[in-house]
């Protein structure tokens, strides 16, 4: 491993410790090696280890591409800090990915894929602006649901996934909170890819939030604003609903 981690991604007892309810809890970009171990370790015991998910399919062609995010709590009485939750979001619609990309060929220093700084990440989203003037543009996704985009009214948005927050810290509403935050930013990135001005940006303009979601958790992303959109699929085995949440700004 070419990056020293901080205690939590090290010490196996950090993952059963339970979180001090009284932490304050922070969610940030991740932008260094460390931060990024520790959203891929997160995801690899959520979703391989507790749900079954095969361990082979948790990374895939999009992480290089995404934004990555990690929950911090920091405990007020110790004023120590640690990893609780993470949160993917894909540039949406879908950007082109790398055609020789192979599951479990990521590099095991970086598996989620390379240090990148927070203006390179916002560049990802803001280069998917649509920029023509016709509703022709498809967005094809795995679960077989097609998105016509209308532009330049329609900016693009994200693709919620990754969405996993450790045993110790559930019920703490990390969940939310790194929607909510996480959220912001791609907002945030998307409109500042419309640097355009004048009359192409005139009118309704507005950016849309997807999510494939799990059954189990439909009304989770329901709390949030987010609205079911066609029939259940199967992905990966398991039953799936897509969701969609439209936000005009």
């Amino acid at each position: 491993m070419s990056a020293s981690l901080p205690e939590s991604a090290t010490a196996p007892a950090t993952l059963v410790r339970p979180v001090d309810p009284d932490s304050t809890f922070a969610v940030r970009l991740c932008s260094s090696a460390e931060d990024l171990m520790e959203a891929h370790k997160i995801r690899c015991v959520v979703f391989h280890e507790e749900q079954g998910f095969p361990l082979e399919t948790e990374i895939d062609e999009y992480d290089p591409l995404s934004a990555h995010f990690i929950a911090i709590a920091t405990s007020k009485s110790t004023g120590q800090s640690r990893t609780v939750g993470t949160i993917r979001w894909v540039p949406y619609p879908f950007p082109p990915t790398d055609p020789t990309f192979q599951s479990g060929t990521a590099d095991p220093t970086l598996p989620i894929g390379p240090v990148r700084d927070e203006s390179t990440v916002q560049a990802q989203f803001a280069k998917n602006l649509k920029t023509t003037t016709t509703s022709k543009g498809l967005d094809e996704e795995k679960e077989g649901v097609k998105q016509i985009v209308t532009a330049p009214t329609l900016l693009p948005g994200g693709k919620l996934t990754r969405l996993a927050v450790s045993k110790e810290a559930r019920g703490l509403r990390i969940g939310e909170l790194l929607v909510r935050e996480s959220e912001k930013w791609v907002l945030q990135a998307v409109r500042g890819g419309s640097s355009n001005g004048g009359k192409q940006t005139q009118g309704l303009r507005s950016s849309k939030l997807v999510v494939s979601s799990q059954m189990p958790v439909i009304k989770f992303y329901t709390r949030l604003s987010y609205v079911p959109v066609g029939e259940v699929y199967d992905e990966e085995g398991a039953p799936h609903q897509r969701l969609e949440k439209t936000v005009v700004f």
